[in-house]
């Protein structure tokens, strides 16, 4: 079936979530006629291979599957897809994971427009496995990898690829037990590459937590000697593949860094029984003897120089103390300021590392500065010194993370490290968030997003939420903008229990109406109602239409009236505008109810006060009784 794309999507023992990954295919923007679904499954024992086949029964002109005999990992399967499709393009897909509505249509006109061989793009964090966010600060095309070697920083293989282009240059997966199968065929593809489309204003692929019991490919241990072929082959095509003696440095360090020291840190060093991790200490020190070059050694952040120090030496238990200490290692950062400034919400930050509850302080070092001892015993000074590496690799972020999806966009601008001369750091400053343009250049979509300072630096990742020293006194204001082609109204919060700031866009848990009542309203000669509020802010001409209700309390047999309300953010201030209807030739008290928003989508609210009528028919307002 020749077609525009062909989806590829191996799976084993998924369980429900392989049905949230159908459906998010099925509701792709890319008419159906342009691409299919290749389903391969590997063996699978949980009713998984059943449930796709009904999937298939009921879309069988988009949906094929095909059933092979258990493989151990998803090589196979991936490459039984690449055989069968008839797509000009191909996008792997794992079972647990989404696709964008928009993802097929917006990426294949990319891959035409710059006649891309590899399409990348940006990944939502949402599950279980890192992504390098950083790379996603910018959309470029027409790229090589000599010319932007970063791209190594991702080498998950969910991307889209020109099916000729795979043909051509004999790209299949590794196949058998495998670990790093993803690694082999995304460096490969990347140093053959003539055209390679990184793009990052929408997230187009959202990685999800299983939900289930079942496995993940890559859940098992890696059995050690099998472990070192994978490595020596990815090391081949650092070596023979890559032309550029820079790109294949960075290459290496990438290699180093992640697949052979990654391997010896953090929790999953702590779980290895003893005899496997003196086995696999053995075995990466040997990899690490034979394939690191001098010039990948010295291009270490510090902490990575310090592993890589203890592996050289085979110091297995120095290693362990190593992923014990920095285990410690937390990020805690606090806001004193937040309000608003144009359509961006400015933020001091001031974050700072812990270890074991107490700041942790860098050692001096010969007029810099070292990691402490504390962190790795018995490892010389000159070992945990920071470089111009450090410096260069320091990366500083506040970012904003979709509650509902993991999305994930950032700014750098106004964050800074700071060294004290007692060697205490300190991480923060102001930081400017522009609502309107961060996603990529557009406003933030509806919903709860979170916000967190992201920390790399000296070889170690930490994030934090920003929590408060104290309620900052703008923290609740809602910003409200009218003037764009969609309304955009931001409201940040202090979460529950433990206060940190996140923010509630369009109204999702925090009525804009909820934000009227604090002022002392006002009622004229020509009853114009204004209701001011000090917790909206705007541009000049945002507003929001609403209605304003006015309840009979004295003579419920009055019956309630109604009329149209307005929102305005003009000079000096916001308010809540309108006319008050006639309410009868009676005296009484009325109650007043307030909705900003669409009938039904609102629940109107009851303000602070009431309207007294005399019997001269004259209005005045009191407080509500």
């Amino acid at each position: 079936m020749v077609v525009d794309v062909s989806v590829v999507i191996p799976f084993y023992n998924p369980g429900a979530d392989i049905d949230d990954c159908i459906a998010s295919l099925l509701a792709q923007t890319l008419a159906p006629d342009r691409f299919e679904v290749l389903l391969i499954d590997d063996g699978s024992t949980d009713g998984s291979a059943q449930r796709v086949d009904d999937h298939v029964a009921h879309h069988p002109g988009l949906l094929r599957v095909e059933h092979i005999a258990a493989s151990g990992g998803p090589a196979r399967p991936r490459n039984v897809g690449i055989d069968a499709a008839g797509g000009r393009y191909i996008q792997f897909v794992d079972s647990d994971d989404l696709l964008a509505r928009e993802a097929l249509e917006r990426l294949l006109d990319i891959a035409d427009g710059s006649a891309a061989d590899i399409v990348v793009s940006k990944i939502s964090g949402g599950g279980p496995r890192g992504v390098h966010h950083q790379l996603f600060r910018q959309t470029r095309q027409r790229l090589t990898l000599d010319e932007m070697p970063t791209l190594v920083r991702n080498l998950t293989v969910c991307k889209m690829f020109r099916r000729s282009f795979l043909n051509a240059n004999r790209i299949r997966f590794p196949e058998g037990a495998a670990s790093v199968e993803d690694q082999n065929v995304c460096l490969r593809a990347y140093a053959n590459a003539g055209s390679i489309a990184l793009v990052s204003d929408l997230v187009y692929y959202f990685y999800r937590r299983r939900r289930g019991t079942g496995a993940h490919f890559g859940d098992t241990p890696v059995a050690p000697n099998e472990y070192r072929r994978e490595l020596d082959e990815l090391f081949d095509i650092v070596e023979t593949e890559l032309a550029s003696p820079s790109t294949r440095s960075v290459a290496a360090g990438r290699h180093y860094g992640n697949e052979i020291l990654g391997r010896l840190r953090g929790p999953l060093m702590l779980r290895y029984d003893d005899a496997y991790r003196r086995e696999l200490v053995a075995v990466l020190r040997d990899v690490a003897v034979r394939r690191i070059a001098p010039d990948v050694l010295v291009a270490l952040p510090a902490m990575q120089q310090v592993e890589s120090s203890l592996l050289l030496a085979g110091d297995v238990d120095g290693l362990h103390r190593l992923a014990e200490q920095v285990g410690e290692l937390r990020l805690l950062a606090t806001t004193t300021s937040a309000s608003w400034q144009n359509g961006r919400l400015v933020v001091i930050v001031d974050a700072q590392l812990e270890h074991e509850g107490k700041v942790l302080r860098l050692e001096a070092a010969g007029g810099g500065w070292a990691l402490p001892e504390v962190l790795a015993p018995g490892v010389d000074r000159e070992v945990r010194r920071l470089t111009d590496i450090d410096e260069q690799l320091l990366d500083l972020d506040l970012a904003v993370i979709g509650r509902s999806d993991g999305a994930l966009w950032s700014t750098t601008h106004g964050l800074e490290m700071r060294i004290g001369t007692d060697g205490e750091v300190h991480f923060g400053g102001e930081v400017h968030l522009d609502v309107r343009t961060v996603m990529g250049g557009n406003r933030l979509s509806s919903g709860i997003w979170d916000l967190r300072l992201r920390l790399h630096f000296a070889g170690f990742s930490r994030s934090a939420k920003l929590d408060a020293t104290r309620d900052p006194p703008d923290a609740t204001t809602t910003w409200l903008d009218s003037t764009g082609f969609t309304a955009l109204s931001v409201t940040p919060f202090w979460t529950e229990g433990s206060p940190a700031l996140s923010l509630d866009v369009d109204e999702s848990a925090h009525p804009l109406q909820d934000r009227v009542g604090d002022g002392i309203p006002a009622l004229d000669h020509a009853r114009v109602l204004v209701i001011p509020t000090a917790r909206i802010v705007g541009t000049e001409t945002s507003t929001a239409a609403g209605r304003l209700s006015f309840v009979p309390l004295d003579q419920p047999s009055l019956g309630t009236r109604h009329c149209p309300a307005e929102l305005v953010c003009r000079a000096p201030g916001a308010a809540v505008r309108a006319t008050v209807p006639a309410l009868g030739s009676r005296s009484g008290r009325w109650a007043v109810w307030l909705r900003l928003g669409e009938p039904g989508q609102v629940t109107p609210r009851r303000l602070p006060f009431e309207l007294v009528q005399n019997r001269l028919g004259r209005l005045s307002i009191e407080s509500a009784s």
